[in-house]
């Protein structure tokens, strides 16, 4: 039970950091050691409400938390950007971002609850070394990109390693404990027949 709801909550952070990189690679690092800490002490709290029942699955406050948590630093890093590039460029066509309301967030977990279910019942599975496999692929890809072995944008990768780094700061866990629970989230999300 305890491992699902550290599943759901890596499954927002990777959703999170990949949207962050389509908005800016302008951030403040404060945001994400701030929401690594918060993450950290909701984490920690004894609260066990269910705040929704998904076909038998709960969904704890705990995790609507840890989600809103990630929403509210994605919406000031986006914020921030936005203002910054309104001040540098005086660009009207851009339009202010947005945050979800926690009710937003909770009907997002839910949506993800129930494709996740259906993909489960429809026999879609991702083996641990597929799961592995696809992640070091990943990394060594992105390192591939800071060092210029291959092109891509580097900017966009510095920042998800930046944004990564200062949650893992923040949440006071290692790179190889995050590294382990993003492999199980791609398990969990990233599933293949």
């Amino acid at each position: 039970m305890k491992e699902k709801k550290i599943r759901r909550c890596f499954s927002l952070i990777i959703m999170v950091v990949i949207s962050l990189m389509a908005f800016s690679t302008v951030f403040s690092a404060d945001i994400w050691i701030e929401c690594g800490k918060k993450i950290k002490n909701i984490q920690q709290s004894k609260d066990n409400r269910v705040v929704a029942v998904v076909n038998g699955e709960k969904i704890y406050k705990k995790d609507l938390e840890v989600a809103y948590a990630l929403e509210e630093a994605s919406y000031l890093s986006r914020k921030e950007s936005y203002q910054k590039l309104l001040k540098k460029y005086k660009a009207s066509f851009l339009k202010p971002p947005v945050q979800k309301t926690k009710k937003d967030v909770l009907n997002s977990m839910i949506e993800n609850l129930l494709l996740l279910q259906t993909a489960k019942k429809e026999g879609y599975i991702v083996s641990e070394k597929e799961a592995k496999d696809y992640y070091e692929k990943t990394k060594k890809t992105m390192q591939d990109v800071i060092s210029g072995k291959v092109s891509g944008d580097m900017e966009s990768v510095k920042f998800a390693n930046d944004v990564i780094e200062k949650l893992i700061k923040g949440w006071g866990i290692t790179r190889e404990e995050y590294d382990k629970k993003v492999i199980e989230q791609i398990r969990n999300w990233c599933k293949s027949k």
